[in-house]
């Protein structure tokens, strides 16, 4: 029976949260931060997915060629950059250190800074993705 290796990089963000792997829609167990996930399966095609808290990635149709083939699948998510952190806290000081632009800096620092979490509860199924490893 081959084996299904789920793996999850480390991410500052979600480094609480485990994820939950589901083939064919039944959950198989939990991915945490920095970690894999090995599962034996005997399906030759089935669809994988991810979910955390109520958000789910797009499902993944893996086929297996051969009885003992070892498939690598990568989970990791999509909604923070360190740019717009990056960016938030410089509007942030500059909104401070000078006072005849600081309710402007300090509007668009907050919508910079809102920005990944409209992202994220508009485009709930891209939050996290799940691919294929080679």
């Amino acid at each position: 029976m081959p084996n299904i290796i789920f793996k999850r990089n480390d991410s500052f963000f979600d480094r609480l949260r485990n994820y939950k792997i589901f083939i064919d829609d039944q959950f198989i167990g939990n991915l945490k931060n920095n970690n894999e996930l090995i599962y034996r399966t005997g399906l030759k095609k089935f669809y994988v997915k991810a979910k955390v808290d109520w958000l789910y990635s797009s499902s993944l149709l893996i086929e297996n060629k051969g009885s003992e083939d070892e498939t690598t699948i990568l989970v990791k998510n999509n909604l923070f950059n360190i740019n717009f952190i990056i960016i938030f806290f410089v509007l942030v000081i500059l909104s401070k250190s000078i006072p005849s632009l600081n309710l402007e800096l300090t509007l668009l620092s907050v919508l910079v800074g809102l920005y990944p979490f409209v992202k994220f509860l508009l485009q709930k199924q891209k939050y996290l993705t799940i691919q294929e490893s080679i």
